[in-house]
């Protein structure tokens, strides 16, 4: 029920802040803006938009983890390498993903996706230029094509 209640409310404000941001972006439906408060690793960010952080999950990529879990495990196993291997790997994916928000002042548009199963906002972020970064990410070997079930 709790995740329910706070889905609801993530959507209800998406939608609230879609109207307001909508308007200031020219021929680009449905983008808003936000500022990147943390960059948690290579694929997941947080932002600040409308009064209200939210935690994003980069919509389309996964990048390799950045601490022995689970998937690192996984990861490993697929890649044919070894867990530290991936873990400097997601690290190096974090650092580009932190570089190239950087140089947009920490300012992003984004558009939602949706939301994954962990209540986070599934999107695709873009550069002051309205360059998408979920694609540059792609373009570097630490980050993969990823297909979501949305919810």
């Amino acid at each position: 029920m709790r995740n329910f209640i706070f889905t609801i409310s993530v959507l209800i404000v998406l939608m609230i802040n879609l109207n307001v941001f909508a308007s200031n972006i020219k021929d680009t439906k449905y983008l808003e803006i936000g500022e990147v408060r943390h960059v948690f690793d290579g694929d997941t960010i947080q932002i600040y938009t409308g009064g209200e952080a939210f935690n994003v999950r980069l919509y389309g990529i996964d990048c390799m983890e950045t601490a022995p879990i689970h998937r690192a495990y996984h990861q490993a196993y697929d890649k044919k390498t070894t867990v530290e291997d991936i873990i400097n790997q997601g690290n190096s994916a974090t650092k580009i993903l932190k570089e190239i928000i950087e140089k947009n002042n920490n300012k992003i548009y984004f558009k939602t996706m949706g939301i994954d199963h962990y209540g986070r906002l599934l999107a695709i972020i873009y550069n002051m230029q309205k360059k998408n970064i979920n694609n540059m990410l792609l373009k570097n070997p630490y980050c993969i094509p990823f297909d979501f079930v949305l919810n």
